[in-house]
């Protein structure tokens, strides 16, 4: 080990502190102004305006900001029914759904349509048939009133004139 005197030795500390104070010096100082532009940065980025957080921000912040904003204002036409809105500021993949969802919706309101008109002409069926069943029911009870009043025979046999049979046909009760 070479034997240097204390003097030198002194000085050689002296000299590495000040190396060190003047290197944290501007440490310090590099650090204050990356604060400080953080901070305008964080002003910027709490605003509505783009540019500012672009020209104030990195460029992945910035970026992050516009899709922040984008999704804010998507959610707002989703929200709001504005399809206007929507288009301009959805991503491609929400505008898709956007146009599924629109069409399943006119699908099933279509489907819907249907079946009503289905149920109406179903209900139109049943009420002509029931009113076919109550005609064929009153011809049926009118001939059985026009054989049950008839004259018979010794036999038991139903004799019908042609007022019997006038009646039986003509007959409206």
């Amino acid at each position: 080990m070479i034997r240097l005197p204390l003097p030198v030795y002194g000085a050689i500390v002296i000299g590495a502190m000040g190396l060190l104070i003047v290197s944290k010096h501007h440490e310090e100082r590099r650090l204050r102004a990356e604060v400080t532009a953080q901070a305008a940065c964080i002003k910027a980025a709490g605003g509505l305006d783009a540019a500012a957080t672009a020209a104030g921000c990195p460029a992945s912040v910035a970026v992050q900001h516009r899709l922040a904003r984008a999704s804010v204002r998507c959610d707002a036409g989703l929200l709001g029914g504005d399809l206007f809105a929507v288009d301009a500021a959805c991503s491609t993949e929400v505008k898709t759904l956007l146009a599924q969802r629109v069409a399943e919706t006119n699908r099933a309101d279509s489907l819907d349509a249907a079946l009503k008109r289905a149920r109406a002409d179903q209900a139109a069926a049943v009420a002509r048939a029931e009113a076919r069943a109550l005609s064929q029911a009153e011809r049926t009870a009118r001939g059985q009133a026009a054989v049950s009043r008839a004259p018979r025979d010794d036999a038991g046999l139903v004799v019908c004139d042609a007022g019997c049979l006038r009646e039986r046909f003509i007959s409206a009760d």
